[in-house]
């Protein structure tokens, strides 16, 4: 089995950089230090693109993306660079909850994720275990 533990490399898709660096401040208090916010949702796309392995955690601010929720949801799943994404500020929660699959975990907040909640999603990825 593979784990990544506090090696996990996390993008950060969110427009206002004060609440992007809450939540990196967010992942450095459970000791993640592999994070990457980035402004936009082509910034994202071009990381996805020209990363040489897959990105461990996406989380991404709703509002970065044009179309509906549950396409960003259905990209977030399908997509080969992307282990595990979280969508957050999303106002209307569709019937898109967590998910597990043989992929990763796909999850949906209403709100911009906090410590505890942030805690609480890698401790479902880090039991969720992706295999080698």
């Amino acid at each position: 089995m593979k784990t990544l533990g506090k090696q996990w490399r996390v993008l950060i898709g969110e427009a206002q950089q004060a609440q992007a660096l809450d939540i990196e401040r967010a992942f450095n208090q459970l000791g993640y230090y592999r994070v990457m916010p980035l402004r936009s949702f082509a910034q994202v796309l071009n990381v996805l693109d020209y990363s040489p392995e897959p990105i461990d955690l996406l989380l991404i601010n709703r509002n970065l993306f044009d179309g509906a929720t549950s396409e960003l949801y259905e990209f977030c799943s399908e997509h080969r660079q992307i282990n595990h994404a979280l969508i957050y500020d999303v106002r209307t929660v569709p019937l898109l909850l967590p998910r597990l699959s043989s992929k990763g975990v796909q999850a949906v907040l209403p709100y911009k994720p906090d410590a505890e909640s942030l805690g609480c999603l890698m401790a479902m990825i880090e039991s969720h275990r992706l295999p080698a």
